[in-house]
């Protein structure tokens, strides 16, 4: 072999040495590349996944409170319409009660609203037909002692159960209904308290 083909065949010994350190070292990086994209796929996927968690969860607990408050609103609904049916009840009670009683009732409202002034009771039609005969003197009684006088009238207007009192011209409703509306929120609140303690 001549110094020619001798440093033909070493150049060509070290180029092939060369390219299969080249092919090596690109194969360390090509893997070294691979494990790193693995790796931040994997970190990426973990990432992704817990962001997803944490999502659903909040996702559920808003669920699970809008539940909550669909049913406690739906029960404070219910609640309220078994109090207004039992004040309406209680209403169609005292419109219902027998004469003697709802008269005595009728003496513990004037003795409630009585002012110590001349005042007229107005009474409807029907209830004025069916005063007892006592009632007058008994409600003249409570009227002196609030140092008052009263005046009994049949009224043919918006009286239903129960009396209208007026004094110097200025009317207190003391009708049954009248009544009622004036202490709903404290009958409703003692209806609460019995049904649903």
């Amino acid at each position: 072999m001549t110094g020619l083909e001798k440093m033909k065949s070493q150049i060509l010994q070290e180029a092939d040495n060369t390219a299969r350190e080249m092919i090596s070292k690109a194969r360390k990086d090509g893997t070294s590349i691979v494990e790193g994209a693995k790796k931040e796929a994997k970190e990426e996927s973990e990432s992704i996944h817990v962001r997803s968690q944490e999502r659903i969860t909040v996702h559920r607990e808003r669920i699970e409170a809008s539940k909550k408050y669909e049913r406690r609103t739906k029960m404070l609904a219910a609640k309220q319409e078994v109090i207004a049916d039992v004040l309406g009840r209680a209403y169609d009670a005292v419109k219902e009660m027998k004469d003697s009683d709802y008269f005595e009732l009728l003496l513990g409202l004037l003795e409630h609203c009585a002012q110590p002034k001349v005042g007229k009771m107005y009474l409807s039609v029907e209830d004025y037909a069916k005063i007892p005969s006592d009632f007058r003197e008994k409600a003249k009684a409570i009227a002196k002692e609030k140092g008052g006088e009263i005046l009994f009238f049949a009224e043919n207007r918006s009286v239903v159960k129960g009396f209208i009192l007026v004094y110097d011209g200025i009317e207190e409703n003391c009708t049954i209904r009248a009544m009622f509306e004036a202490r709903k929120e404290e009958l409703s609140d003692t209806v609460r308290h019995i049904l649903f303690p």
